[in-house]
């Protein structure tokens, strides 16, 4: 069973936002947690979010994704585009809809459903500019947020606001910097509770109520700011701390579970989700709904999950499986991947992602990587894993082993395949110095071109070498290759533009 992990990579905050640092989200890093739990299971795949992700998922075979995509590029609705993207595919995803993820990021519009169904939430008005008149039934104090940014993001101590001039210097801040309306909503001065849940509607299961505790000065509101949740150094991140489970008294814990169980319910979540909670007195009142909530180790709802007995990798594993079980999904185990060539030393088979590693050493190795077809490229993680596993292939790319070691020898690739022609495009590598000057690489091109004329039953094959590169040269005439002329200025070398000589064999 093919899983890919799809994250969204960190990048800058736009310009013109109260900081420069580095996006909240941690994409990268817990994919590669995630990757870690599931590798052994299934053929993982990390995928960096993409415009085109849609096609690549579908052409890559995936059965599943595990998604925790929070948003693209520097846009958080980005969330609900990708996760769009996946269901025009037809692939199925952990974790709630477009739908739902779109209706949770809008505060204003989630809260309308909520009080649609008699759920308690703090009142609340939409403000567009300073001009608009407030509401007179609102109480004062009130807090100001955007009102489709996540993760605290423009919330500060100064959003609490207790009179008319202090409330239009939020909004305009925020109808400024955010380019959004304000969330205006009636400040409720209670406890802060995070209520994770796991499950699919009719099954949901409450995980241990976690309570955010505030050990601030005394002029100072108990709020979960952007310091608390994000810069180390504040005297609101010292100050503020998670603790689970929650001292709760019997009714209060049942008014919070019928109101989270229901808020779950009909926005539409799916697998597992976070609701933000202010208790006052036996009332629960809804600040928002995260479907698809930050799951790496110190977040609330790992957290909560550890309460529940659950660590990491059973906390993944459970968020799997209700995703396969929703979507019909079955499990099925790693592929064994079978020999398709054999030479007098070696096996090969086709590039897993087991392989990346060794290929991403290989070719940033300007000498080992001198016959492939950019030698002077540098290669990321995430672009040989697209390569190889994402979008249509139009080739095959094998890995050489040594048949008594299974030690990594080398690499060999057919692409460009034009199966009306029969025509196809070769590199090749040995990735192991030591076996320079051995005749591997010899034995490496007879294979891989026997492959492709009586395996793949093909026509015509070429590779193309630069003029001075006189060790590939020597290669590909000794193993039956002629060559048939110069393609001029083709190489572009990082400085000059290069000839390259080419050369062909028939079958």
């Amino acid at each position: 069973m093919r899983v890919g992990i799809l994250y969204n990579g960190s990048s800058k905050m736009p310009s013109g936002r109260e900081r420069e640092l580095v996006s909240v989200n941690e994409g990268a890093t817990i994919s590669s947690m995630i990757e870690n739990v599931l590798g052994s299971r299934y053929e993982v795949i990390p995928i960096k979010a993409a415009l085109d992700i849609g096609k690549k998922v579908k052409q890559g075979g995936f059965d599943i994704i595990f998604n925790i995509c929070e948003g693209f590029g520097e846009d958080s609705r980005g969330e609900a585009w990708v996760a769009a993207q996946l269901e025009m595919a037809g692939v199925p995803f952990t974790g709630s809809d477009s739908m739902t993820l779109s209706l949770c990021q809008h505060k204003a519009k989630a809260k309308q459903v909520l009080i649609s169904k008699g759920i308690p939430t703090p009142r609340y008005q939409v403000l567009y500019s300073t001009s608009q008149k407030l509401e007179n039934d609102l109480n004062w104090p009130l807090i100001v947020k955007p009102v489709r940014e996540d993760a605290s993001e423009g919330i500060t101590q100064a959003s609490v606001v207790k009179n008319k001039l202090e409330l239009n210097k939020m909004v305009e801040r925020i109808t400024d910097t955010y380019d959004q309306p304000a969330l205006v909503e009636e400040y409720i001065d209670g406890r802060e509770l995070n209520v994770a849940i796991i499950g699919n509607w009719p099954c949901l299961e409450i995980l241990p109520v976690s309570e955010i505790m505030f050990d601030y000065p005394p002029d100072q509101h108990h709020i979960v700011d952007f310091d608390s949740k994000w810069v180390p150094g504040s005297g609101a991140f010292k100050g503020s701390y998670g603790v689970c489970p929650a001292e709760l008294l019997k009714d209060e814990f049942k008014a919070i579970a019928e109101a989270s169980k229901t808020a779950f319910r009909i926005l539409g979540c799916r697998d597992y989700a976070r609701v933000d909670i202010r208790l006052k007195g036996v009332t629960p009142y809804i600040l928002e709904v995260n479907p698809n909530p930050g799951i790496n180790m110190d977040s609330g709802f790992c957290r909560s999950a550890g309460k529940a007995g659950m660590d990491f990798p059973d906390m993944i594993m459970s968020i799997l499986r209700l995703a396969m079980k929703r979507s019909g999904v079955k499990e099925i185990p790693i592929p064994k991947r079978h020999v398709l060539v054999s030479s007098e030393r070696m096996n090969a088979k086709a590039v897993g992602p087991s392989d990346i590693e060794t290929l991403l050493q290989w070719f940033n190795d300007k000498e080992i990587a001198k016959m492939m077809d950019d030698p002077h490229a540098i290669y990321t993680r995430e672009e040989l894993y697209d390569a190889f596993f994402l979008g249509e292939k139009k080739g095959f790319d094998l890995m050489f082993r040594e048949k008594v070691t299974d030690a990594p020898i080398g690499f060999f690739s057919i692409y460009n395949i034009n199966e009306g022609s029969g025509n196809g495009e070769i590199s090749l590598l040995i990735g192991d110095r030591k076996r320079h000057g051995t005749g591997l690489g010899r034995e490496i091109l007879d294979a891989g071109v026997r492959y492709f004329f009586d395996g793949l039953k093909m026509k015509r094959l070429e590779a193309t070498v630069l003029p001075g590169n006189e060790q590939c040269l020597t290669l590909l005439r000794s193993a039956g290759f002629v060559e048939v002329g110069v393609l001029h200025r083709r190489f572009f070398d990082g400085q000059n533009l290069q000839d390259e000589i080419l050369f062909e064999r028939l079958g």
